[in-house]
This record gives C-alpha cells, sequence and structure tokens, in this order.
C-alpha cells in the first residue's frame, strides 16, 4: 500500500518501497516470490494492489524519477539512486513474471 502513499512526496516511502522490494529475504527475487506467495493466498490481486504497483512503477521507472531521487536524499548516498532502480525494476519484472 506504500505505493498509494508515493503522492505525499516524502522521501521516506520511497526508501521504505526500496527496502522492501529490494531486500527482503535479501533480493528482488526473494521478495516477489514471497509477494506472490501471500497475494496468491488472498485470492488474487485486488484492485488497490494493482493501483499501488502502477504508482512504483512510474514512481521508480528512471533513475531520474521521483522514487530513486527520494531514496538517494533520505540516505544522503547517490548511488542508491541507480540501485534502487534496479532492484525496483527487478522486483517488478519478476513479479510480473509470476503473475502476468
Amino acid at each position: 500500500m506504500k505505493g498509494l502513499a508515493l503522492h505525499r512526496m516524502k522521501d521516506k516511502d520511497s526508501y521504505d518501497i526500496y527496502a522492501v522490494a529490494g531486500y527482503h529475504e535479501g533480493s528482488p527475487s526473494q521478495a516477489a516470490r514471497t509477494f506472490s506467495e501471500t497475494i496468491g493466498r488472498g485470492g488474487g490481486i485486488e484492485s488497490s494492489t494493482t493501483e499501488a504497483l502502477r504508482e512504483i512503477k512510474k514512481a521508480f521507472a528512471s533513475t531520474t524519477s521521483q522514487g530513486p531521487a527520494a531514496v538517494a536524499r533520505f540516505t544522503g548516498n547517490e548511488n542508491d539512486r541507480v540501485d534502487s532502480h534496479q532492484r525496483l525494476k527487478a522486483f517488478l519484472e519478476i513479479l510480473n513474471q509470476k503473475n502476468p
């Protein structure tokens, strides 16, 4: 649901998404697997979850997008801009493969 909070433009929201999707159980692929299993137990993706994922995809679309820029500001590390973009891109690609 953090994806639906991105409109607030709080750097920590983007960082939280990066931390969970990028590092849960060690990697974006593990995070995507856990996410897919969790939503699968609930009978599928609800429209609010689909909208949140759409917002996350837009926010992390490139290294210059709002999400990676916010992560870099929050951590104070410009390298996290590229890392967050790459990790969220991997998470979303893997998630799309599991839930077409």
